[in-house]
């Protein structure tokens, strides 16, 4: 009986020794808790921040491929008009040429 209680009083003394507390574990958890919010409300302020320069990334190649198409549009118009001067010189010239031999 002896040895009984003497074994039961050391499980006893062993197993309360290993438990922790329901205050002790939120006073270990809870600062844990706070700086893992922190740093997901950092995380999801950094998204929303690379978001919103991802946006303007692409709003501004879509304007650099606007104003592309535009310039190419404007140089074939002044190649055109280019080719048009060159072949109204070419008449020109010869009106000019026809006038001299007359």
């Amino acid at each position: 009986m002896k040895r009984l209680a003497l074994l039961l009083g050391a499980v006893a003394v062993v197993g309360l020794a290993g438990c922790a507390t329901e205050d002790y574990v939120h006073s270990q958890v809870n600062p844990l808790a706070q700086r893992l919010d922190r740093l997901e409300a950092a995380q999801n302020a950094d998204h929303a921040a690379i978001k919103q320069a991802d946006d303007k990334a692409q709003q501004a190649l879509d304007a650099v491929k606007t104003y592309n198409q535009k310039v190419d549009d404007a140089a074939a118009r002044a190649e055109k008009a280019a080719a048009a001067a060159a072949e109204a010189e070419q008449k020109a010239e010869k009106l000019f040429r026809l006038q001299q031999n007359k």
